[in-house]
């Protein structure tokens, strides 16, 4: 009766191996042994990017061994609720809105006090490619807040202008758009190409530059 007991819990439960869905007692035991916290928000029985990364990289054993120096924690958000309990559903819901997820994957790296340091999502590459990015971002993070994230800020903020200018009915349209939205990017371009920032976060200089040059083009 126990080991059948025991099935039907694991059969109801979406957790991979190696995770909690507990986040409470997740930083709980982060702030006890000096860890961070890496908590992925998923919709495992239907966001495809989700179950590739299930796939891909949660469950593998190289994950888990390499990132001994976290807590792992899984919120789900599953379409058939009867798989989680019904503390789960409430805990998972709140967890969603306190970090206002709204898209899956959504993966975060916290400290042991459940403040964000980085967030990423889906990465190709297998286990060990993702590690490499958590611990790039760990290590980074500061730096991509302090140089990259002001001018991403300003893209932010441009992008819903550009959209509801293009929707207006009378002095909107493509025509509008690319006339106020033109000279904004062209301004940007120009912010990042005078930015010096640290070579570890080279990388994101020039992914920036490529978002910020493409939207340019569409702006021709």
């Amino acid at each position: 009766m126990t080991a059948l007991i025991c099935a039907l819990m694991l059969a109801a439960s979406s957790t991979p191996v190696g995770f909690t869905d507990n986040l409470p007692k997740a930083l709980e035991s982060a702030k006890a042994n000096g860890k961070n916290v890496f908590m992925v928000c998923s919709g495992s029985d239907w966001c495809g990017w989700c179950i590739r990364l299930e796939q891909e990289v949660l469950s593998s054993q190289i994950f888990r061994e390499k990132m001994s120096g976290y807590e792992l924690v899984f919120i789900d958000m599953p379409q058939d609720k009867t798989i989680l309990s019904d503390w789960a559903r409430e805990h998972n819901q709140a967890v969603c809105d306190e970090y206002k997820v709204r898209g899956f994957p959504s993966c975060f790296i916290l400290d042991a006090d459940g403040k964000v340091i980085s967030r990423l999502g889906y990465e190709k590459g297998g286990a060990e490619n993702y590690v490499k990015t958590i611990d790039y971002l760990k290590a980074n993070q500061a730096d991509i807040d302090k140089y990259i994230m002001p001018i991403a800020a300003k893209f932010d903020a441009l992008i819903p202008k550009l959209n509801k200018l293009y929707k207006q009915k009378f002095g909107g349209g493509m025509a509008a758009v690319k006339k106020f939205g033109k000279p904004k990017v062209e301004a940007l371009l120009k912010e990042i190409d005078e930015l010096e920032v640290p070579e570890a976060i080279a990388q994101e200089k020039v992914k920036l530059r490529e978002y910020a040059q493409e939207l340019y083009d569409t702006l021709k």
